[in-house]
């Protein structure tokens, strides 16, 4: 009964991660998407050359950041890419010849919560520099909630319409934007609702803006064939 205990003590602890953090089989899932051949013993192994230092909690488990995960990138990147022997590689990690450049959660397409945010109309106005008549059209559109309260969510979506309203767009043609849109979220989220049974939430989310970012670079080229196919 002892050994199950600490095996259980063990198991609790490996699970336990701090947000921004992530275990090693997460960190391998995040990049096998892009290099087919990593696995948990080669990031061991570059970690034994010292070409990268994760934390160790208290338990002693490794514990991963988003600044590792870049660094890993770029390591993985050079062997596959340049060829370089792991040697050369950690002279130019050291040097500052190979760049780290840790991503932002900022920029993400999207993020694991909702928005806190709350505004007044008033607010909102302000903050997007917009007016009471471009806000009704989004409004009527249904792209925006009805109020009294608006989120950032609807203040991205008011500052991004503005250029469009200002060029005669209006509340049904706004529509069609917020169709394509539903169908895409809705395209998206059956893919990866699985994933949410299976893994932490940050690694679903992150597939999920791994998505959404496909989606709309993909959406921009269509959009820019279209106009070059009608112009």
């Amino acid at each position: 009964m002892k050994d199950k205990n600490i095996i259980a003590s063990k198991k609790t602890n490996s699970q336990k991660t701090k947000k921004g953090e992530f275990k090693i089989g997460e960190l391998v899932d995040s990049l096998s998407r892009e290099f087919t051949n990593v696995s948990v013993s080669k990031v061991r192994y570059l970690e034994d050359k010292g070409l990268i230092t994760p934390k160790r909690d208290p338990s002693g488990y490794r514990r991963y950041t988003e600044k590792d995960l870049a660094q890993l990138k770029s390591i993985l990147m050079a062997q596959r890419d340049e060829h370089l022997p792991l040697e050369v590689i950690a002279d130019k990690l050291k040097s500052g010849d190979i760049k780290i450049k840790a991503p932002s959660s900022s920029k993400m397409f999207i993020v694991n919560k909702k928005p806190k945010k709350k505004m007044t109309e008033g607010e909102l106005l302000k903050a997007a520099s917009s007016t009471p008549s471009q806000l009704k059209v989004l409004k009527e559109s249904g792209v925006v909630s009805h109020g009294p309260e608006f989120s950032e969510d609807d203040l991205s979506v008011l500052r991004s319409a503005k250029p469009l309203l200002a060029n005669g767009f209006e509340a049904r043609h706004l529509k069609a934007f917020q169709r394509a849109a539903e169908q895409e979220a809705d395209l998206a989220l059956q893919i990866t609702a699985p994933l949410f049974q299976k893994i932490e939430d940050r690694e679903a989310f992150l597939k999920v803006d791994e998505l959404a970012t496909a989606g709309r670079d993909f959406r921009q080229a269509l959009l820019k064939r279209e106009f070059r196919l009608n112009l």
